[in-house]
């Protein structure tokens, strides 16, 4: 046993424990409570002036693309799609993979304890066991002519197959059709099929844009007319909207995880309630690109699980999960509110939600300290005191399933460079 003591500890899902001590079972949280009312334990850390909260959870990011930290590239969406693929084409392997670890590491001396990454290869996978975080791999498939849908899915079914074989307690895999621009209909039926037989976690990106909405309601719009001028893909309607394309290809009866979803009504919002699919919010990144407001008030107020996501550092210069809780699109929210989005809000959206995100007995002692230096502010509001630290603020201690993962080095070397 181990006992943690803090003048804070914000159990999330409960009221703030002012003066109070979590006990630590091996991985687990065992109790919590008044500092003078814990049972004994065989090691104790006093960790004095501190906020002890869950560790917080990226719901969606891209650790390879770190390398594009400080590049220009331009803010329409569809322009800023293809300058991203044509510079990743002409990027090394190496420096991709250098960047999936450096950004690993990066997430967790910043409190970041879960991570959900998306990418058309390994190397997030492999940074993330390497470093010692939990979190879900989803492999990324990508084939817009529909002809090609079978060779884009065994091409998948291989990659998944080599990724669960590493798999861990800690890191799993999933899948990842991308995006309605970026995937025919009969890919994202198969990969439905395939992730609802093998039990795998399914995200996508869905509903993020203006032009995505218009290819797939109107077939126009700058993405129609690369598919059809470009690629030489035929493009027609496809559904009343991007939500109502998942529903009808049947990927939402996979329970995805949906990213973004930012161009969604009301009819949207009932079929992501009704199929049991959560939403990762990115508000930095939408706000960057100017996609608009997610409808987060009303995701809540139909029990969809919303979690946060910074993106990539390719849209979005500071990939900090407590920054993107500040921004989260719904003003009515409270700071115990926001910071539960970052924590047990992620978990939830991840499938985690009875595993991490909480300080209660029989959760995964994935937990963050954080230092007070303003007793007076931290007392009046602990939560927001949390949320409105300096972004680079670093924990004071880290725990992944109980083992200490504190980033201690004093200078985090910058993200690799591309050439």
């Amino acid at each position: 046993m181990r006992r943690l003591h803090a003048r804070w500890v914000l159990p999330v899902g409960a009221p703030p424990l002012r003066d109070a001590t979590v006990v630590l079972d091996d991985t687990r949280i065992h109790w919590v409570g008044p500092r003078a009312a814990a049972p004994p334990a065989d090691v104790e850390q006093d960790l004095g002036d501190a906020v002890l909260l869950p560790g917080l959870v990226n719901a969606h990011t891209h650790l390879d693309l770190a390398p594009f930290a400080g590049r220009a590239l331009p803010r329409d969406f569809p322009a800023w799609i293809r300058a991203l693929v044509g510079t990743l084409n002409d990027a090394p392997t190496v420096i991709l993979q250098r960047g999936a670890e450096w950004a690993a590491r990066d997430q967790l001396a910043h409190g970041v304890t879960t991570v959900a990454d998306t990418a058309p290869n390994r190397f997030a996978f492999d940074a993330l066991r390497r470093v010692g975080l939990r979190g879900i791999a989803y492999r990324e498939v990508f084939g817009p002519e529909p002809a090609h849908a079978p060779l884009a899915l065994r091409a998948l079914h291989e990659a998944v197959t080599d990724m669960r074989r590493d798999a861990t307690d800690l890191v799993r895999v999933g899948v990842s059709p991308h995006a309605p621009y970026s995937v025919a209909d009969p890919l994202y039926r198969a990969v439905a099929t395939y992730a609802r037989a093998e039990a795998l976690p399914v995200a996508v990106h869905i509903a993020e844009s203006s032009a995505e909405s218009a290819l797939v309601r109107d077939g126009t719009g700058p993405f129609a007319a690369y598919l059809r001028d470009l690629r030489g893909i035929a493009v027609t309607a496809r559904a009343a909207s991007p939500i109502a394309l998942l529903d009808a290809l049947e990927v939402l009866s996979a329970r995805p995880l949906c990213i973004h979803a930012v161009q969604v009504e009301a009819d949207d919002i009932a079929r992501l309630a009704d199929r049991g699919a959560s939403v990762a919010h990115c508000p930095c990144s939408n706000a960057w690109f100017g996609h608009g407001r997610s409808p987060v008030a009303a995701f809540r107020a139909h029990g969809i699980a919303v979690g946060l996501g910074t993106d990539s550092i390719a849209s979005n210069a500071q990939v900090r999960v407590r920054r993107e809780a500040r921004a989260a699109a719904d003003d009515t929210l409270t700071s115990a509110q926001r910071l539960a989005l970052a924590t047990h809000g992620g978990a939830e959206a991840l499938g985690l939600g009875t595993v991490i995100g909480r300080i209660a007995p029989g959760f995964e002692a994935d937990l963050v300290a954080f230092a007070v230096d303003d007793a007076d502010r931290a007392d009046a509001d602990p939560a927001r005191y949390v949320l409105d630290l300096p972004d680079d603020a670093r924990p004071l201690l880290t725990l992944i399933a109980g083992r200490d993962r504190t980033v201690t080095d004093p200078v985090l070397a910058p993200a690799p460079d591309l050439p």
